[in-house]
């Protein structure tokens, strides 16, 4: 794997830096990333036809006779079990190529090298880690629902005015403090060192985090509108549009990947660099060489296992 081509100390990378160095980095391993996509944006498109067609056919007779409500159930019921199978094919499909896409990015930066079994290891703990970031989220609805039930009416109306409001910004603080945990994980750290490692390293920087993560949304949504668009000719050929809108999508995930990513590491070597003791260049490097991103001391908080070296 070619890895990121940083040209400048890690730390002070900015936004359009990064998404520079993430489209030189998939430039370089264009292979690594277009044949997984392909893989999965056809399977992903085909099967998203062929059972929403047939899903389809088989409510459209009912959907028109009011009466037939019943009879409408019965059809979901029916296809129950293929539509199960359907989504845990696409959310199966989904974390393989969610892990491609952290492998290419993490496996880039400097001083990295991606193992089959780290890469594995990984994406076992993302699955830990999405589970917590659901418990926690629907944990805490149901708290603030059973409270209002318990209590009144009243409780009922604050709960929708004010806790609905503060729950909510509660979780979206936490997701952004919590927003490198991920890339933490691919970078060698357990399940709670990587939730410690990203609090720590969004500690003072979660306005420039949420600036970050925004402005790779506001591209996201203008991604899904452009697949939209590159779908509308296909009109006549809805599986090729499906196809079409699924292979921009996972493209772009590579790219937002591995500019969050070079973020990531800029973020990190932020906080290595405030640390008493910490040195962003390897023992015996040339100051004039390139600026590594590997401290001189393993026992802070923000580093992760030292990889194996290359």
């Amino acid at each position: 794997m070619t890895p990121i081509p940083f040209r400048a100390n890690p730390a002070f990378v900015t936004l359009s830096e990064a998404a520079e160095l993430a489209i030189s980095h998939l430039r370089a391993n264009l292979a690594l990333w277009v044949v997984p996509t392909l893989i999965y944006s056809l399977v992903a498109g085909a099967l998203t036809y062929v059972f929403t067609t047939r899903l389809v056919d088989r409510i459209t007779p009912y959907a028109r006779d009011p009466s037939a409500t019943a009879a409408m159930s019965d059809a979901v019921l029916e296809n129950l079990p293929g539509i199960v199978g359907f989504v845990l094919l696409l959310a199966i499909g989904g974390l393989a190529v969610y892990c491609f896409t952290m492998v290419l990015a993490v496996g880039g930066l400097p001083g990295r090298r991606m193992t089959v079994d780290r890469a594995m290891t990984a994406g076992l703990r993302t699955i830990v880690v999405g589970l917590m970031y659901v418990v926690a989220s629907v944990g805490s609805a149901v708290a603030m629902i059973a409270f209002a039930v318990a209590v009144g009416s009243a409780a009922s109306l604050l709960l929708f005015f004010v806790g609905i409001p503060v729950l909510v910004g509660v979780l979206v603080y936490l997701a952004l403090r919590l927003a490198f945990a991920l890339y933490a994980i691919f970078d060698g750290a357990g399940v709670i060192e990587s939730l410690r490692m990203s609090w720590a390293m969004s500690r003072g920087a979660v306005l420039r985090t949420f600036g970050w993560l925004l402005a790779l949304g506001a591209i996201s949504f203008g991604i899904s509108i452009a697949a939209g668009i590159a779908g509308a000719p296909f009109a006549a050929l809805p599986a090729a549009g499906a196809v079409i809108s699924a292979l921009l999508t996972t493209a772009y995930q590579f790219f937002q990947a591995t500019t969050l990513a070079i973020l990531y590491e800029s973020q990190r070597m932020r906080h290595v660099m405030s640390t008493p003791g910490m040195s962003v260049l390897p023992p015996g490097a040339d100051a004039g060489g390139p600026i590594a991103s590997t401290p001189l001391v393993q026992a802070d908080p923000l580093q992760p296992p030292p990889p194996p070296g290359r």
